[in-house]
C-alpha cells in the first residue's frame, strides 16, 4: 500500500495534531491556507499546517473539499499559534479556534460587505503638552522604526496617556499598517469608542464577546482582509489573524483581567509582547500603577520607560490627607 504525500491540516478543535489530507486535484496548497475538509460526518474549516509523507495509506485519506475565499493565515499567525501551544501546554488546535474567531463559518456571505472608511490619522490633533509632545515623539520614533520594541507608558490617571499613544497609533495608520488596542474589560471600550472617533473620525473596529454573531463575522473578515485598519478589542482580539499589524498597544496592562483562566490559559499583557516580537512590530504598555513584572522588565533593561510627569490641561491632583482613626469615633 502506497503512503503519499499528504497536507497536514490543523482543525479548530482540543487536539495537538494536526490530520493528514490529500490536496485537491491540481492544486498546490501552501502552510497557511484555509481549507474545507471532511471530519466524521461533518465538514469543518482548517489551516494547512504543512506537508509530507503521510502514515497513513493513500486509499484511507480523506481529499480537502474546497478553499474559501479568504487570504492564507499570515506565517506570523502561524507561529504564534505554535508558541503559544507550546508555551502553555494547550493543543495547537484550541489557540487555532481564537485565531478564527470562534465564529460558526468563515466563509463569507454573498452580501457581506467588508469594505470600512479609513481612519484618518490627522482629523483632530489635540494641543498636547510639551511633556506629553516629547513623550509622543519617543513613541512615534518606536513606531517609525519598525521593529520590536516594548515602552512602558507611565503615568498618574489625568496625566494624559490616551492622548500620547494615540499620536503612536497615528503614525501606525500613516504607514498603512494596522494598529490594535487591548483593553482588560469590556465595559472599558465604550468610554474610549467616543474618544477614538473624535481623534481619528472613525469609531474603531470592535472585538469582544458582547459582539452579536453577525458582526463579529464581519468584523473578523475585515481584520483579516487588512480592510480594518484600527482595531479595538478585548484579549481575545490579539489571536486574530493581522495581514500588517504594525503597533500593539496595552491599555492599563496590570489589569488581571487580562488573564484567560479557562480554555486556553494565558496572559494578555504577555502574549502581546511575545506577538510583538514574532511580528518584529512595537509594544507600548499603558498604565498609571505598572505591574511588578513589568517595572522589573523596565529596571533590566529588556523595556523602555516613558514617564508623564504634568497633569493634562489644568488639572490637579487631589488634597490627600492621613487621618488617625484612633482620636476620632466613627458616625453610625
Amino acid at each position: 500500500m502506497s503512503h503519499p504525500t499528504a497536507l497536514r491540516v490543523l482543525l479548530p478543535l482540543p487536539l495537538a495534531e494536526a490530520y493528514d489530507y490529500l490536496s485537491l486535484a491540481g492544486e498546490n496548497l501552501k502552510p497557511g491556507t484555509i481549507v474545507e475538509v471532511p471530519f466524521g460526518p461533518k465538514q469543518m474549516v482548517g489551516v494547512v499546517w504543512g506537508s509530507g509523507p503521510s502514515s497513513v495509506p493513500a486509499a484511507k485519506l480523506k481529499s480537502i473539499t474546497g478553499t474559501p475565499d479568504l487570504p492564507p493565515l499570515p506565517d506570523v499567525s502561524r507561529a504564534f499559534v505554535d508558541w503559544v501551544a507550546n508555551y502553555t501546554v494547550t493543543p495547537s488546535g484550541a489557540v487555532l479556534k481564537m485565531v478564527l474567531g470562534n465564529l460558526k463559518r468563515v466563509a463569507p456571505k454573498k452580501n457581506d460587505n467588508f469594505s470600512l472608511p479609513a481612519p484618518d490619522p490627522d482629523h483632530h490633533q489635540p494641543e498636547l503638552t510639551p511633556d506629553q509632545k516629547k513623550a509622543a515623539a519617543n513613541l512615534i520614533k518606536k513606531v517609525q522604526a519598525e521593529k520590536y520594541s516594548v515602552t512602558l507608558l507611565d503615568g498618574v490617571t489625568g496625566y494624559g496617556k490616551t492622548e500620547v499613544f494615540c499620536e503612536a497609533i497615528a503614525e501606525c495608520l500613516r504607514q498603512g499598517k494596522q494598529a490594535l488596542v487591548l483593553l482588560p474589560e469590556i465595559a472599558m471600550t465604550a468610554a474610549l469608542i467616543d474618544r477614538f472617533a473624535a481623534r481619528f473620525g472613525i469609531q474603531p473596529t470592535q472585538w469582544h464577546s458582547e459582539l452579536t454573531e453577525k458582526q463579529r463575522r464581519l468584523n473578523w473578515h475585515s481584520i483579516m482582509l487588512g480592510e480594518a485598519k484600527f482595531i479595538l478589542g478585548a484579549r481575545s482580539a490579539l489571536f486574530l489573524a493581522y495581514p500588517d499589524l504594525g503597533l500593539i498597544v496595552v491599555d492599563e496592562e496590570h489589569e488581571a483581567a487580562y488573564k484567560q483562566e479557562d480554555g486556553v490559559i494565558y496572559h494578555g499583557r504577555d502574549m502581546a509582547v511575545v506577538r510583538g516580537h514574532l511580528g518584529d512590530i512595537p509594544v507600548i504598555l499603558s498604565s498609571a500603577t505598572p505591574s511588578l513584572e513589568t517595572i522589573f522588565n523596565v529596571q533590566q533593561k529588556k523595556y523602555d520607560h516613558v514617564v508623564l510627569h504634568e497633569r493634562f490641561g489644568k488639572a490637579a491632583m487631589p488634597k490627600i490627607e492621613l487621618i488617625d482613626l484612633r482620636k476620632y469615633k466613627m458616625s453610625a
